[in-house]
């Protein structure tokens, strides 16, 4: 059907399987037919992005907050918390050394955590007004530079 799937054997030597069914905006990550990724609360999930060790996954779902899950231990280890995300499909990212997440939100703000403590930091001064007027749905971190980039479109294409 719409299922899109990735085999992964963890460090103990499980095989775990994680499936987007893009029907019903689901990710489920099953190390073993009892073990499955926490809830997100019923709400669909809008992206996930490999951190760059690739032993994490960013997970952001339309509950207003993002998690991090180790795929080594199948448990969510962090929560990010301060996005607005119920309504709109909003993207987060890692930083390419793996040390901050970044993200859009529906309020028009670009957010900002240290990775391994979940504070929401203080984006620096960027000379350019720092709130979009609509909701920022996708960011992205230059992988060269300490560049970032954003996007933003009307409230009223969000579903």
């Amino acid at each position: 059907g719409n299922a899109r799937a990735s085999a992964r054997t963890s460090t103990d030597g499980r095989r775990g399987r994680g499936a987007l069914n893009a029907s019903r905006g689901q990710f489920e990550w099953v190390a073993s037919p009892s073990e499955k990724l926490p809830a997100t609360k019923g709400k669909p999930i809008d992206a996930v992005r490999y951190h760059p060790s690739g032993k994490r996954l960013l997970i952001g779902a339309r509950d207003n907050v993002l998690l991090a899950f180790d795929l080594r231990l199948n448990v969510v280890l962090r929560h990010y918390t301060g996005v607005h995300s119920a309504n709109c499909p909003v993207r987060s990212c890692y930083s390419p050394d793996g040390r901050f997440v970044l993200s859009g939100s529906e309020d028009g703000e670009v957010h900002l955590w240290h990775e391994e403590t979940s504070k929401l930091l203080d984006l620096p001064p960027t000379g350019i007004a720092a709130k979009a007027l609509a909701p920022v749905t996708d960011v992205d971190w230059s992988p060269l530079d300490s560049a970032i980039a954003c996007c933003s479109f009307a409230p009223r294409l969000c579903h």
